[in-house]
């Protein structure tokens, strides 16, 4: 009699999902926040794009294939009164890092100043990761695949 109340009690401390099964918290994606913020006009042409992340970032996963800088042609729209931007885009060489006094902020540091009334589009992919989350999760862009987060902004002259 003694060894069923034990075992009951067993049974009873292990709970619903039985004894050994771990339970595992919910892995947290990456988030950002974009400096210019997205659809920023009047930028100006000494700005050093930058992402501040919910994390500290992984600097292994940081390259020019994870971070991409690129520039486009921003067209003036009199009847919808904003910046369009063309739709070809090309790369701007720079290099991206974490900033040097702030772990969860990355620095995208072009070659040469940014060219006025133009559009930039900054973009990472989903193989930038943190330091103690995930990835961030794919936006599903059609025409660019394993994009994680974007935003767009215009210079000023």
């Amino acid at each position: 009699m003694k060894f069923l109340l034990i075992l009951v009690l067993a049974i009873f401390a292990c709970g619903p999902v039985g004894c050994g099964d771990a339970l595992l918290p919910a892995a947290n994606p990456l988030h950002v926040v974009f400096l210019p913020l997205d659809g920023a006009v009047g930028v100006g042409l000494d700005v050093l794009p930058a992402i501040y992340f919910s994390d500290e970032v992984d600097p292994e996963s940081i390259t020019n294939s994870t971070v991409i800088l690129s520039i486009s042609t921003a067209q003036w729209d009199e009847q919808d009164t904003r910046w369009n931007c063309a739709a070809t885009w090309s790369g701007v060489e720079g290099q991206p890092a974490v900033d040097a006094t702030e772990a969860r902020k990355l620095v995208f540091t072009p070659t040469e100043r940014l060219s006025p009334q133009s559009c930039y589009r900054l973009s990472c992919t989903t193989a930038l990761r943190g330091l103690h989350s995930h990835s961030m999760r794919d936006l599903f862009l059609p025409d660019r695949p394993g994009i994680g987060a974007e935003q767009s902004f215009v210079t000023g002259n």
